[in-house]
């Protein structure tokens, strides 16, 4: 009996220690997050992957550029990501919300010709995708307040061309109340975001105006 005890506690202890290395690693997984890449992919973005961006990220399809650009390692030379705002609404949906990601990021050095494609781009994408636009900022692992200030700047980029020949007209109220039709459907939570993009865009346009002669 003693040896079938002692055989018994051997066993415990082994599955205890094989635990505790397993818990171990994953802690140490985890704690690596806040500062190490892999392949040049920061994993504190991955930690929580509700938008499958680990998926791309890996993925050798990806271009490198949308890869930079998502990690904010990107500078505008000669490669401009134009190709990348028709995927904010491209065939493939799992990938939208990486572009989502990419667009937004890119918002930080948009120059020149980039700035008047992305903030047509935009201006479009939000007007006629409300219900998807709004939905990046519901429930779990949200974009954030500030991605949605951003997105605020990247529209402005589109009325700030169309001020030059209207700007005595409500340009920015007949813009909103077609998005606020476009997302009749929307939820009470998505039409809250909706109406805080309003806001966001309403005192761009207010700081805006002030300057136009």
């Amino acid at each position: 009996m003693t040896t079938l005890k002692f055989i018994t506690a051997l066993v415990i202890l082994i599955i205890f220690l094989s635990c505790g290395q397993k818990s171990s690693r994953e802690r140490s997984y985890t704690a690596e997050g806040n500062t190490n890449t892999l392949n040049n992919v920061s994993i504190d973005t991955l930690k929580i992957d509700r938008w499958n961006f680990k998926k791309y990220l890996y993925d050798p399809k990806t271009p490198r550029l949308a890869k930079d650009i998502f990690n904010n390692k990107w500078k505008l030379k000669d490669d401009e990501p134009l190709e990348f705002l028709a995927k904010l609404h491209g065939r493939d949906k799992e990938a939208r919300p990486f572009y989502f990601r990419v667009v937004t990021n890119s918002y930080k050095q948009s120059d020149g010709a980039y700035s008047e494609g992305l903030g047509n781009a935009g201006y479009e994408y939000v007007k006629n995708y409300p219900n998807e636009f709004s939905g990046y900022f519901v429930d779990k692992n949200t974009f954030s307040e500030i991605d949605l200030q951003t997105w605020a700047d990247i529209v402005m980029l589109e009325f700030q061309i169309l001020s030059e020949d209207e700007y005595d007209k409500p340009l920015v109220q007949t813009y909103l109340e077609t998005v606020r039709k476009n997302c009749k459907d929307c939820s009470v939570q998505q039409k809250a975001v909706i109406e805080r993009f309003s806001h966001h865009l309403n005192e761009r346009w207010t700081e805006f105006s002030k300057h136009i002669d």
